[in-house]
């Protein structure tokens, strides 16, 4: 009775195991759609976002794997197709990750980089250079 016990407390907790996967599980590989939910505005090249929940993925990656699209949550307005190149990371983020700029107070976070979970490799956003003066 005693292994039986056991038996279903450890098949319980694979199941549960299994069943939490999903959950940090990518959104989609092909695309490695993500999901970033920001309480302040952010900025991309050329927009800025207002607090709320986006979709980041990838627009062509059966031809190249540079190009990033923004979305919002639904996946029904895009807010823009950005050029990226190649951003490294010292460790490989276990959930999606994004750097952030330093900016000015009250000026809107400038959203740098996007790295998918369990890749080194992310996408760096090309920003245009800004004269100075």
């Amino acid at each position: 009775m005693r292994l039986l016990h056991n038996t279903l407390i450890a098949a319980a907790c694979a199941g549960l195991f299994v069943v939490a996967l999903p959950a940090r599980a990518h959104a989609d590989e092909y695309n490695k759609q993500t999901f970033f939910t920001f309480n302040t505005p952010v900025e991309l090249p050329g927009v800025t976002l207002p607090a709320g929940t986006y979709m980041f993925e990838l627009a062509d990656p059966a031809n190249t794997s540079s190009v990033v699209r923004v979305f919002n949550q639904e996946g029904t307005v895009c807010y823009g197709t950005f050029l990226t190149t190649p951003d490294l990371r010292r460790t490989v983020p276990e959930e999606p990750a994004i750097s952030l700029a330093e900016r000015a107070p009250n000026a809107p976070q400038q959203i740098t980089a996007w790295f998918y979970p369990d890749e080194r490799e992310g996408w760096a956003f090309t920003y245009p250079h800004r004269a100075n003066g």
